[in-house]
């Protein structure tokens, strides 16, 4: 079972930072991971997270969750949101 996460990172920096540390997991687990940039109609940028997990341990969740957590504020959308 697929399971992804979609965390809107505080800054660049903080985005920078989740995808060097995430990088570091299992390829086989972390089967997708994307950035995605969106720009609200006053210039302001938001920076987007998602991480989606092959057959995740409920540890393999919680520490994903924890390192997006650190530099993020969790969301409600999906992927497919983002990009529509």
């Amino acid at each position: 079972m697929e399971v992804g996460f979609v965390y809107r990172a505080h800054t660049i920096k903080d985005t920078s930072l989740v995808l060097e540390k995430l990088d570091t997991e299992p390829k086989n687990l972390l089967v997708g991971l994307a950035l995605i940039l969106l720009v609200r109609d006053n210039g302001e940028p938001d920076f987007y997270i998602f991480a989606n997990l092959e057959d995740p341990k409920p540890e393999d969740k919680v520490r994903i969750a924890a390192v997006l957590r650190a530099h993020g504020i969790p969301t409600d959308l999906s992927f497919k949101s983002l990009l529509e």
